[in-house]
């Protein structure tokens, strides 16, 4: 989807430098470590209190953890006097810096993908926030495998396949969640012939 101009301009360009040993060792790390953090706690706080759902916020809450404030970056001057809050703040910095440029970190980015969902499989917007909220999901696999789902990986991923899940699925319907599933192990299970096809023909 193409979002518009103001999203852009607020996630690109923002030219932030990489935290290593010369960005502790600057003399305004301090100030431009309370500034990103700042500004990604505010974007947090904006999304929250719009009540839209934001894959890049999901996305973030998987790996800092899920809180009920506003506030995930935070940092003490203390962090930058040893090795071990340096790799901490490194870790929160290269996280925060993510987040900042994923469109969907505002709240306008966030609406914009919403309403782009909604006018894509024709869905009331409420509907389309249970749609998105489900998408974005956190997944566990049997190897400890987590993964985030998110509705463009089918939408996208099997828009020329012939059996279209987009289109495969009633939207409306109280049973959309169990039609996705089922359409998705259809694709699996389809993918995966392809692909032992494709093996075999190199051993037959």
């Amino acid at each position: 989807m193409k979002f518009t101009t103001k999203v852009i301009k607020s996630t690109s360009g923002l030219n932030l430098p990489i935290a290593n040993e010369s960005f502790f060792n600057s003399e305004n790390v301090q100030t431009e470590i309370k500034r990103v953090f700042q500004m990604a706690n505010r974007r947090i706080q904006n999304i929250k209190k719009s009540g839209v759902i934001s894959p890049a916020l999901k996305g973030l809450e998987l790996s800092m953890g899920k809180t009920s404030g506003y506030t995930v970056f935070s940092f003490s001057k203390n962090d930058l006097l040893t090795m071990q809050g340096q790799e901490k703040l490194a870790y929160q910095w290269g996280k925060a810096v993510s987040f900042l440029h994923n469109p969907t970190s505002t709240a306008l980015g966030a609406r914009q993908y919403r309403n782009d969902l909604k006018k894509t499989l024709k869905v009331s917007e409420k509907r389309a926030n249970e749609i998105l909220d489900y998408m974005t999901e956190t997944e566990i696999d049997t190897l400890g495998n987590i993964r985030l789902m998110n509705y463009r990986h089918i939408v996208d991923k099997y828009k020329k396949d012939s059996s279209d899940v987009k289109n495969a699925i009633d939207w409306n319907s109280d049973t959309w969640k169990t039609q996705v599933m089922d359409a998705l192990k259809k694709q699996s299970e389809r993918m995966d012939s392809s692909i032992d096809s494709f093996l075999n023909s190199f051993f037959n």
